[in-house]
């Protein structure tokens, strides 16, 4: 292993000597090479998956202002466009970064379709809830009680 991918896999992408508060961490960026591959095959990625894109993006980002100060290492970063930032907007408005998790927001249809299925939910349980009470009350059942 190199001394620039250990570097990397500790987390440590760059560390000024002069100063301790403009390091850069590396932490969190993947390759993305695999992840494009599969988007220019019209493959679509997971939640998990634009995640890390997402993350490695803020990484970028993050590398970037801090090597600003630093005309060498700023030129062998390519600037993050809005095009990659309203992407990156859009995944964060739409996947839940701790569990990857797809948000309702992510679209109204989504968002709709979900409520529904929650009003559905209640209903239904309400309604056998309803149901047993009214079972015990004939003295069907010993108790008006639903088992979850």
């Amino acid at each position: 292993m190199s001394a620039d991918v250990a570097r990397a896999n500790s987390g440590v992408f760059c560390r000024p000597e002069s100063s301790r508060a403009s390091r850069c961490r590396f932490e969190g960026a993947f390759d993305l090479r695999a992840l494009v591959g599969a988007t220019q095959e019209g493959r679509v990625l997971n939640p998990v998956q634009l995640n890390g894109v997402a993350s490695t993006v803020q990484v970028g980002e993050g590398l970037q202002a801090a090597t600003r100060q630093h005309a060498a290492l700023s030129r062998l970063i390519v600037p993050v466009g809005p095009a990659v930032a309203s992407m990156l907007g859009r995944i964060r408005h739409s996947i839940e970064p701790n569990d990857a998790r797809i948000l309702d927001q992510a679209s109204t249809a989504l968002g709709e379709l979900r409520q529904r299925r929650r009003d559905n939910a209640q209903e239904l349980r309400r309604s056998i809830e309803d149901w047993s009470r009214r079972l015990h009350a004939q003295g069907t059942s010993e108790r008006a009680q639903v088992w979850q």
